[in-house]
């Protein structure tokens, strides 16, 4: 067994200059691609009167310094939210846009919470949201962020009641719920499966970026999860990303080399089978652009099969000369000189054929099988766990292995950020031109794209994270006539 250290990589802030951390970078050096000082972002609010004052509130606050969290047994403290104002430390600051605050009135508000069953409550709160959003979508630009500040009658009378999770579902996307869609009526089956994900299209084919927005997080309470910095934090660069750019982006990484991840999602067809689809997720790594796009359909007869997730050699083809073909588009029909798949199932020998052929005229080729759990564990005899970086490889059926710690002990921050025994990922390599060492500093690079988030970094590489994620809304497209968009903004 071989072990190394990867290095942290660091990011680029305005004007070239670079950190590790994204907050203290953000903090000392203004976002990246900042061209005006003092950027005004509007900001919208759709909501009863209260949840619209909830949210002003919550804009008030963003002017505000907030103290980060201390960690226990540390002198360690997360970086303050700084706040949000003219002339402020981070360059830009929010405003609310009263022409794109639209209330929605308590005699309707009531009318939802009396109607007899929480399927017709939700279709209707969600064709509220709907006409507001088609109403604000006809206003001059610029067009601000949307805060969608849900009531707590609603959220009350809608959430799924079985469930920990606050959320507004009409269904889960599970095989057999699916099937038991497939048997129903067209007029009887759920408008969408996600509130959210919902949202998300509904803004996306309006022209309009949209906010979600819970009771709780109105008051800056994140559960266990996230402290009140932390917040206010992710809150401020995702409404910068979504209104104005990326806040920071890879140093010194080939902008020739682009990252595919692949991951699957159930969903039904045209012609009502169940189908398992492929969403594509790839990260130009130098530039930090996060693409979107949908690739083929895979039948399925029995929910097993969502273990399968394989493709046929012309699927696999089709898939990635999708991803190439984006790539293409956008720089000037040149192909990339490197290519690396990320894909969390097992290759076949089908699916490694149908990527070569895609990719036969691409220099540099890396296939790689990510593994989210693994039995691997490593120990140190200090106080602190194994370092973030950290690198363990070994061969294993005449293919090479390696498990990456991306979370644990930061040497540049000197503390483990983290409350439970970071876990390493294991990478299997199927093909690689390219060594273990670039591998495993493109993962660790990765982990530190996801613009939702201000934490110094993921457990898994965006690549894996977005595709998952863009899948669920990939799946709320059925029947609204749209093909999903390419930016990731518009997933989050």
């Amino acid at each position: 067994m071989r072990s190394f250290l990867v290095p942290e990589p660091d990011l680029i802030f305005k004007d070239k200059t670079t950190c590790t951390d994204p907050r203290v970078g953000l903090l000392n050096y203004k976002p990246n691609g900042l061209e005006l000082e003092n950027l005004k972002i509007p900001i919208g609010i759709i909501g009863s009167k209260k949840s619209i004052n909830a949210a002003s509130d919550f804009l008030s606050l963003m002017q505000y310094s907030i103290e980060g969290v201390t960690f226990p047994n540390s002198n360690i403290r997360s970086v303050n939210f700084p706040g949000l104002y003219q002339d402020g430390p981070l360059g830009f600051y929010l405003e609310r846009d009263d022409n794109y605050c639209q209330e929605i009135s308590p005699h309707i508000i009531d009318k939802i919470v009396n109607m007899t069953n929480r399927k017709k409550k939700i279709i209707e709160f969600s064709n509220q949201i709907e006409q507001i959003l088609k109403d604000l979508s006809g206003q001059n630009p610029p067009t601000p962020v949307v805060i969608i500040a849900l009531p707590e009658k609603i959220l009350k009378v809608c959430r799924n009641p079985f469930t920990k999770n606050i959320k507004i579902r009409l269904s889960t996307r599970r095989f057999s719920d699916l099937k038991r869609i497939t048997s129903m009526n067209e007029k009887d089956r759920p408008l969408f499966y996600d509130f959210h994900n919902y949202i998300k299209v509904l803004g996306y084919e309006l022209k309009i970026p949209t906010q979600l927005m819970l009771p709780e997080t109105l008051l800056l309470k994140g559960g266990n999860l996230e402290d009140p910095a932390s917040i206010a934090w992710n809150y401020a660069v995702a409404q910068y990303y979504k209104f104005s750019g990326i806040p920071w982006k890879l140093a010194d990484l080939n902008p020739e080399t682009v990252h595919v991840g692949i991951s699957f999602y159930y969903d039904i067809n045209k012609r009502d089978s169940v189908v398992i689809k492929a969403a594509i997720a790839q990260v130009y790594m130098r530039t930090g652009d996060s693409q979107i796009a949908r690739g083929l359909e895979l039948m399925v007869e029995h929910e097993e099969d969502i273990r399968r997730t394989n493709l046929t050699e012309e699927q696999a083809e089709d898939i990635l000369l999708q991803a190439i073909g984006l790539y293409k588009r956008q720089h000037s029909n040149n192909n990339p000189n490197r290519i690396v798949v990320h894909k969390k199932s097992k290759y076949t020998e089908e699916e490694n054929e149908g990527f070569s052929k895609a990719a036969q005229k691409i220099e540099i080729q890396d296939f790689i099988h990510i593994k989210e759990n693994c039995h691997f564990n490593a120990i140190t005899s200090t106080d602190y766990p194994i370092a973030r970086g950290s690198v363990f490889e070994r061969n294993s059926y005449k293919k090479k292995i390696f498990n990456l710690y991306t979370t644990g002990y930061i040497p540049c921050i000197d503390t483990y950020p983290g409350s439970m025994i970071p876990k390493p990922i294991e990478v299997i390599i199927e093909k690689a031109d390219s060594g273990s060492e670039t591998l495993a500093r493109d993962i660790l690079n990765l982990t530190k794209l996801d613009w939702n988030s201000t934490d110094f970094c993921k457990r898994l590489p965006v690549t894996i994270s977005l595709s998952k994620k863009v899948g669920k809304i990939m799946g709320e497209l059925k029947g609204r006539d749209i093909s999903p968009p390419t930016a990731y903004k518009n997933y989050m």
